[in-house]
């Protein structure tokens, strides 16, 4: 019998709880914008259609990777960037402008360390896995 994988349950689990969260605070997003300005109709871009486009790009990329390493990766850097880009929007839905103002501050330095932290590890891992692969 074939045993699940606890760590790539644990992150996948959090990396979709996460991408479950960002799209439904995408929606409250719209819907208050439609509200307070009915022009403000273009913001249903980002529930309709960036979501969706991100989803299957990440799900597509998802299923080329090879190695376990690689995919185990892939979703704890969603698990761990995915909260930096919550907390902002919801933040603007339901906080006050300090509150706004000071997660802003906060989530924008580790939304721009986080890719090159990752991306660093990603370099290793494939360098790691070139040197050990068969010739």
């Amino acid at each position: 019998m074939k045993t699940r994988d606890k760590a790539m349950f644990f992150w996948g689990a959090a990396a979709s709880a996460e991408a479950i969260a960002l799209e439904w605070l995408f929606i409250r997003l719209a819907l208050k914008a439609t509200r307070e300005v009915p022009e403000g109709f273009w913001v249903w871009f980002f529930p309709l259609v960036l979501s969706p486009m991100f989803l299957v790009f990440v799900l597509v990329n998802f299923t080329k990777l090879q190695s376990r390493a690689k995919r185990l990766l892939d979703l704890r850097y969603l698990a761990v960037y995915l909260p930096w880009i919550l907390g902002p929007i919801a933040a603007n839905l339901y906080g006050r402008l300090w509150l706004q103002v000071w997660l802003a501050l906060v989530a924008v330095p580790f939304q721009i360390w986080l890719p090159l932290r990752f991306s660093k590890k990603r370099r290793l891992l494939e360098k790691l896995e070139r040197e050990v692969a068969p010739a």
